[in-house]
């Protein structure tokens, strides 16, 4: 019986160091290239010649790696002339490094930079119901061990500033458009400052942005006006992301917008009670921008945490002079 669990503890041990030699010895491409599903990325890594690089067990940084399905949607000569031009191929993968371990969980909800190897940066966030963004592209599998660092796949390329007008796919344009449903909320809406809301404006609205809403005008100038003025009749305002859902050529956005009434609003005198109501924004995109807006605010919700019970008796703003449609 002794020798027995002399015998045990002595494969327990050995098993154990086995474990830990191949835990310190695992490395981001040997993780990488031992998982079927990342096949074209190890490809990839090896045409660029990183595989040195990745295969330091002591590295520490963050990879997001777009799966086979991913590199399936590109034309076959847009693969292959990538896998040739060495240059620009190390700027797609040192796009998708970032510099430091990055777990799932630690990503905050209001959005945070990630910077990368290669020098640019984009921003992740996960939202309430587990989704986990990173520059618009799906998390797909997270926090995947490798030595020292992450890997999280994830469900399309991350496009660096020189290649995203001579790459493109369905995965791609739809990872964009996420992307700037989640800008809107996030960056624009958020804004620390007027200017800084005109500078995300100028990237993600169209100049001739179709307003349906009535309390805002038309264009890109309408929508930055309103926000301008809002905080003179709503104040401590806080924007938070819910939902961000988009194909190729729409944006759906779900989040809860959260204030203070403490200003005169349409007819409404300031209560300087506090409110939050639930927003549905739609879009449709057109030429890499948000173009044609709709959506549905909660504002009998939000009325009645004023203590307000009727709307007002004139319409809202000149509601003749919008799509019919609306």
């Amino acid at each position: 019986m002794k020798r027995t669990a002399v015998f045990t503890l002595a494969s327990l041990a050995l098993a154990f160091s086995v474990g830990a030699a191949q835990a310190q010895s695992d490395s981001v491409f040997s993780v990488i290239s031992a998982r079927a599903e990342l096949s074209t990325l190890t490809a990839a890594i090896e045409a660029a010649g990183l595989q040195e690089t990745l295969s330091d067990p002591a590295l520490a940084v963050t990879v997001f790696a777009p799966t086979d399905a991913v590199f399936d949607e590109l034309p076959e000569d847009a693969v292959a002339a990538l896998l040739a031009d060495t240059e620009a191929l190390t700027q797609l993968l040192t796009y998708h490094v970032a510099t430091e371990p990055l777990a799932a969980a630690s990503i905050s909800g209001f959005g945070q930079s990630v910077t990368t190897l290669q020098g640019e940066s984009y921003i992740a966030t996960t939202l309430p119901l587990g989704k986990t963004l990173v520059g618009g592209a799906e998390v797909v599998e997270g926090d995947i061990a490798a030595g020292s660092s992450i890997i999280h796949t994830i469900d399309s390329l991350l496009l660096p500033s020189a290649l995203r007008e001579s790459i493109s796919s369905p995965r791609i344009r739809t990872a964009y458009n996420r992307e700037m449903g989640r800008a809107f909320i996030q960056d624009l809406l958020n804004a620390p400052s007027f200017e800084q809301a005109q500078a995300v404006g100028a990237q993600i609205v169209a100049e001739d942005y179709i307003q349906h809403n009535p309390l805002v005008s038309q264009g890109r100038a309408g929508l930055l006006g309103f926000l301008e003025v809002m905080p003179t009749f709503f104040s401590n305002t806080v924007f938070t992301l819910k939902d961000v859902i988009a194909d190729e050529d729409t944006v759906v956005a779900r989040w809860v917008w959260s204030g203070t009434h403490s200003g005169t609003f349409l007819t409404y005198e300031a209560t300087n009670n506090d409110f939050d109501m639930g927003v549905i924004d739609l879009w449709i995109v057109r030429d890499g921008q948000l173009y044609e807006h709709w959506d549905e605010i909660g504002w009998s919700y939000a009325l009645a945490q004023l203590g307000i019970y009727q709307f007002p008796p004139e319409p809202i703003g000149p509601v003749q002079g919008y799509p019919t449609d609306n």
